[in-house]
């Protein structure tokens, strides 16, 4: 829900960019720092779909998809801007049209719409660490379930 909130903020503000006053984009960057918040959700289903014993470690690396995500987008992203530039320089620095961030941040959008649509595709465990209903789906799909060490 608040993913695609947040699609619609960015919605929002790539149809107003350019003329939308100062506090209409306040307004709607409040609003995407407060939808992004949503993000903290994801550490419970990392740790819900792994062992109890790893909730830490699960936790960890799904923070870290944040971090990746911001990381990837930020290519593509620049690659737009960089379409939309129409050679405009000022004191040694690209200046990019308002059509240029209005294809970046649209980009933007596309991402968070993308990620709105995945959320579809997960399964309320209301708290429930569901890793062991996972288990035996994992060992039908043809893989031999793990050994504790020292087993034969």
């Amino acid at each position: 829900m608040l993913a695609s909130g947040q699609f619609l903020v960015w919605l929002a503000f790539v149809l107003t960019l350019g003329t939308l006053p100062l506090p209409g984009v306040c307004l709607l960057f409040l609003l995407l720092g407060v939808m992004g918040g949503a993000f903290v959700l994801t550490w419970p289903l990392g740790a819900e779909v792994n062992p109890p014993g790893l909730a830490g470690i699960a936790v960890a690396v799904t923070n870290l998809g944040g971090f990746v995500g911001a990381a990837l987008t930020q290519g593509p992203i620049g690659a737009v801007l960089d379409a939309g530039w129409t050679g405009a320089m000022a004191e040694g620095a690209r200046v990019y049209p308002v059509a240029a961030y209005r294809g970046g941040f649209a980009l933007c959008a596309l991402f968070v719409l993308i990620g709105a649509a995945i959320t579809c595709l997960l399964h309320e465990t209301r708290g429930a660490n569901v890793h062991h209903r996972l288990r035996p789906a994992r060992a039908s799909a043809g893989s031999e379930p793990r050994r504790p060490r020292g087993e034969s």
